[in-house]
């Protein structure tokens, strides 16, 4: 990734964020009267902090597939661990609130991962569309896992009771930052492989003038 696309790749996920989050605000105020996270200045804060959020998940992330595969070489073995652990964190988040609620409060708070899920897969489809079939379970594991494990601390498991509407706005955030993320990643990367394939040939010219 070169440092052009490198500050694409920031200020478009931050602006993006923000706006997000700046609208579904904005949006709650005019219906019921109060915003949703908040006075302005914590409104701009959240726009500004759920993005950022995302990028170090998704830095996270790319750091964990690259030594990932550098240890399991095998892509199929390889899937099938980052399945495993797509089940496990989607399991954990149902049994925790399967612990703290009950009845129409369950139902609700259990909808955001299974929604999710079928967003992710939305997602890793069109992740396929864009590159190759084997893209869809990284894609899946990341918009799944990795939006899951951001979102938990405002889900507010181990706390008080968050407000559904209050999780869904903060996931919805996340959930549109990392597929702006994901969907994007090879646009980023193919500028840094384009650039190589320009300079190759001007080197060889280089060297065939000096030899």
């Amino acid at each position: 990734m070169t440092l052009k696309s490198l500050f694409k790749w920031y200020f478009s996920t931050l602006l993006i964020g923000a706006s997000v989050t700046c609208i579904l605000g904005l949006v709650s105020y005019w219906i019921t009267g109060s915003s949703l996270f908040g006075p302005v200045n914590l409104l701009l804060l959240t726009g500004l902090l759920l993005p950022s959020i995302t990028q170090l998940g998704f830095f996270s992330y790319l750091v964990f597939n690259w030594l990932s595969m550098g240890l399991v070489r095998n892509q199929k073995t390889f899937n099938t661990i980052q399945v495993f652990f797509l089940l496990v964190v989607f399991g954990c988040v149902v049994y925790l609130n399967v612990n703290k609620y009950n009845g129409t409060d369950l139902w609700m708070h259990l909808s955001i991962p299974i929604i999710l899920f079928v967003v992710s897969v939305i997602i890793g489809k069109q992740k396929v569309r864009f590159t190759q079939k084997a893209a869809f379970i990284p894609t899946l594991f990341f918009m799944f896992t990795v939006t899951m494990l951001e979102a938990i601390p405002t889900m507010n498991i181990k706390g008080g009771e968050a407000p559904v509407l209050s999780i869904t706005s903060t996931v919805f955030v996340l959930v549109t930052c990392n597929a702006w993320q994901i969907l994007n990643l090879q646009r980023w990367t193919r500028a840094r492989k384009e650039e190589k394939s320009d300079e190759t040939p001007s080197s060889v010219t280089k060297q065939k003038k000096k030899s």
